[in-house]
């Protein structure tokens, strides 16, 4: 939230796994915009606050998140944890819903979004297991919480105020 960066600097802007880990997450979002050039791109991937995965997120306690990425991801985590694996707080904006609001209210085209992340990551003996764990919380909740999309890409394109060549129409 507090970086700060050249306005209208750059033509993308790219951020995977950050946003939900961050309370007051339109600021950044805000921050994205202003440091883009008119016509600029932003791609976003979250985990689904709605999926299976996202509740499971939110109802395990911290030190399960780290366990998880050493024993499930088989991500080599030094000591100081929290440098690789932060807290999940899942602000309202960083959800579908709330993107489609924001982009609406800052006049922006939310040009795609893409369902990601099916548990084809980690070791093999524990994905048995985190299939099982989304789909029981999928079929117990009544396809309330889905198992079918875990992660969540948005891709956003800025307006492109006079002249400046789209990135479409560069490749």
């Amino acid at each position: 939230r507090d970086v700060a960066l050249d306005a209208a600097s750059f033509d993308v802007v790219y951020s995977v796994n950050v946003l939900e880990h961050i309370a007051s997450a339109e600021t950044v979002l805000d921050n994205f915009l202003r440091w883009l050039r008119p016509g600029g791109r932003i791609v976003i991937g979250v985990p689904n606050g709605r999926s299976a995965k996202g509740l499971l997120t939110r109802l395990t306690p911290f030190w399960f998140h780290v366990f998880f990425l050493r024993h499930v991801r088989g991500i080599r985590i030094p000591s100081g944890a929290s440098r690789i694996a932060t807290p999940t707080v899942f602000d309202p904006v960083v959800s579908l819903a709330g993107i489609r609001d924001y982009c609406q209210r800052r006049g922006l085209s939310l040009r795609h979004v893409y369902s990601a992340g099916h548990g084809r990551r980690g070791r093999l003996l524990f994905r048995p297991l985190s299939f099982a764990a989304t789909w029981a919380v999928h079929l117990l909740s009544l396809g309330r919480w889905t198992a079918r999309h875990p992660d969540l890409i948005f891709v956003i394109d800025l307006p492109d105020l006079g002249g400046c060549a789209r990135l479409s129409e560069l490749g």
